[in-house]
């Protein structure tokens, strides 16, 4: 009964998660805005984002990190950062009618930052 009693706050705290970040799927076929690729690893790319940046949510799914940037319902940028051999590729998109919070210059600019 005792381990029981110390299970149920793990379990109610994992309950409270984030939702996963779900880009649309016309974002997911998008050209992309910035498409290059990092030595640095995506986990450390995706905190200097989210130092960077303002309402970033973060997921995560078969090693791949899905970085949503602006508002959680209307997305003005979504991110991959995906693991490559020794690194990682990065794919920025702006989805069609999406806000320009941030604006592009200042997207682009903190994704070079934080990929070199």
């Amino acid at each position: 009964m005792k381990r029981l009693l110390l299970l149920v706050p793990a379990v109610v705290l994992a309950a409270c998660g984030s939702s996963p970040v779900v880009p649309p799927q016309e974002a997911v076929s998008l050209p992309p805005l910035v498409y290059v690729s990092s030595a640095r690893q995506p986990d450390d790319i995706a905190r200097c984002l989210d130092d960077r940046l303002s309402r970033v949510q973060k997921s995560s799914e078969n090693g791949v990190i899905t970085l949503s940037v602006g508002s959680r319902s209307h997305a003005a940028y979504y991110v991959w950062l995906t693991p490559s051999r020794g690194g990682t590729v990065i794919k920025v998109v702006h989805p069609d009618g999406a806000p320009d919070d941030p604006a592009e210059e200042e997207m682009r600019f903190d994704i070079a930052r934080c990929t070199t």
